[in-house]
């Protein structure tokens, strides 16, 4: 069982992984006898994905290795990082809507339940909140898959942009 070599492009970066081949570790994580775990080489410090794609080092933030990019890569970086952050806050406020409406729409059907004629059929009044959270779930998720394929076409157009530049 020997090691492989692998290489991603991260936001124009050439990184080199390398991957263990084979299990080597047995189920509960630890390592079996005599072999080191799964990404870890005796006595080296575990380089994780994050590191590597960022390439960031030990003690080094975002902001410094986003300084050693070159201008055109800060700029694509920054522009998918900004498209990324505005997909989720428009998830994280379709998530808080449809809770909103959901506790909001079960008060109103205890309510609508408790104050019913006695004999008439109106549990249909405990669908009404769900529905209305599923809605808003599905429409504000299409809204954020449309920022999510924004966020596509700006990462292919830096890598074309690139790759001319390269050529």
């Amino acid at each position: 069982m020997g090691k492989s070599k692998s290489k991603h492009k991260a936001a124009g970066i050439e990184v080199e992984l390398l991957q263990s081949e084979g299990l080597g570790a047995q189920a509960g994580g630890k390592a079996a006898p005599g072999k080191a775990a799964p990404g870890k080489a005796a006595g080296k410090k575990e380089v994780t994905r994050s590191d590597s794609e960022t390439g960031a080092g030990e003690g080094e933030t975002l902001e410094e290795a986003i300084a050693k990019l070159s201008p055109e890569q800060a700029e694509m970086f920054m522009k998918v990082l900004s498209l990324t952050m505005k997909k989720r806050r428009i998830m994280l406020i379709g998530n808080l809507l449809a809770l909103l409406l959901l506790l909001s729409g079960m008060l109103w059907a205890f309510v609508a339940f408790a104050n019913r004629e006695p004999g008439s059929f109106s549990a249909w009044v405990f669908l009404v909140p769900f529905g209305s959270a599923g809605l808003s779930l599905w429409i504000f998720g299409k809204y954020a898959s449309q920022a999510g394929t924004k966020t596509t076409a700006a990462l292919d157009e830096g890598r074309q942009a690139q790759a001319s530049k390269s050529v």
